[in-house]
């Protein structure tokens, strides 16, 4: 006779919580309620959770006494299929398989050793047997505007609140035409007359610079006064550059001594040499005292001298031989122009 051990176990959940499998465990149940799952969209009813202890390995009776009046064996017997059967679920669960309780669950042992329980869906609480999960969907109502009586009227006789509106609007547009197309005219017109009216010549656009303002480079000095010419500068830093003058071999040593009375500065130790080094030259009294200020801030003796309607700015540098000359001439291109050069010795 096949005797099926595991469907017993199922049959005995309905009316017990525990039911015990002696020498194995016990399969205990409890009460769970019913579950709502938003996400799901599902409403499961009340059911009994189920889970197993191996801890409780005493026999309760319920199995033996089941397949006893069930089949009609003697006790003895049913004793002895139920301990067979235990022992089949042990070798199984050694050999790392899954050991199935017909619509109960599934048995098995975990990497630590210990039996780990999975419970199937079958709802064994009395109270809701046979009770599906029920799906749902949420309604979503949607807020209509409430209708005045005239909008309603209206609505009966083929109206709408729009084709009032738009119509309005579209009647207000054709008897106002003309008068817009008048105010675009006038619109116009008066730009056209102000773009006219304020229009700005070209002469006065463009603003000639005298020739004699022009600043003239150390170089230029030499052709003579007649052939200096100037131009005020609005920028300061432009207007203490000089035009290009010619490299440091083209040099007069020998340009004619200033008189006392037009050099400016320290009075030179008659011991001491003297050699000048001009920057640049300039009709406006501002732009030679700015000059003459950034000399003195870089640390130089300013000197300065007039060559005809000009103003001559330099540094008058003391020196013991013609190399002193040669790096100061260097460093005074770097940090003033690059076309200064030595105008006497």
């Amino acid at each position: 006779m096949d005797i099926d051990v595991g469907s017993c176990i199922a049959s005995l959940l309905y009316d017990n919580d525990t039911v015990g499998i002696p020498g194995l465990g016990a399969i205990v149940g409890h009460y769970k309620s019913a579950v709502i799952e938003p996400v799901q969209g599902a409403v499961h009813p009340p059911s009994k959770s189920l889970e197993f202890n191996e801890n409780l390995v005493m026999d309760d009776g319920l199995l033996l006494d089941l397949i006893v009046s069930k089949y009609d064996l003697p006790r003895a017997e049913a004793e002895k299929i139920i301990s067979d059967y235990v022992n089949d679920v042990k070798s199984a669960i050694r050999r790392k398989e899954f050991v199935v309780f017909p619509n109960v669950g599934r048995l098995y042992q975990n990497y630590e050793g210990k039996y780990q329980f999975l419970p199937d869906d079958s709802n064994f609480n009395p109270d809701s047997f046979g009770l599906p999960s029920v799906q749902f969907y949420p309604i979503i109502r949607h807020n209509r505007p409430v209708m005045t009586t005239a909008q309603q009227q209206m609505q009966k006789k083929g109206f709408t609140l729009g084709n009032v509106v738009s119509g309005n609007i579209a009647e207000w547009f054709q008897r106002n035409l003309a008068a817009f197309i008048t105010l675009a005219v006038v619109i116009v017109s008066i730009g056209i007359w102000l773009l006219v009216a304020y229009k700005v010549p070209k002469d006065e656009i463009l603003t000639v610079v005298p020739e004699e303002r022009v600043n003239i480079s150390p170089s230029e000095i030499e052709g003579g006064p007649d052939d200096l010419k100037e131009v005020e500068n609005t920028n300061p830093q432009d207007a203490e550059v000089p035009p290009p003058a010619a490299e440091e071999e083209d040099v007069d040593d020998s340009p004619p001594t200033p008189a006392p009375d037009e050099t400016e500065g320290i009075t030179p130790d008659p011991a001491q040499e003297y050699a000048l080094i001009a920057i640049g030259a300039f009709g406006n009294p501002d732009n030679v005292e700015k000059l003459i200020k950034k000399v003195y801030e870089e640390g130089y003796e300013a000197y300065t001298r007039k060559v005809g309607k000009l103003t001559q700015v330099g540094v008058q540098l003391p020196y013991d031989d013609q190399e002193e000359i040669n790096v100061a001439l260097i460093e005074i291109r770097k940090k003033f122009d690059n076309k200064a050069k030595v105008v006497q010795r």
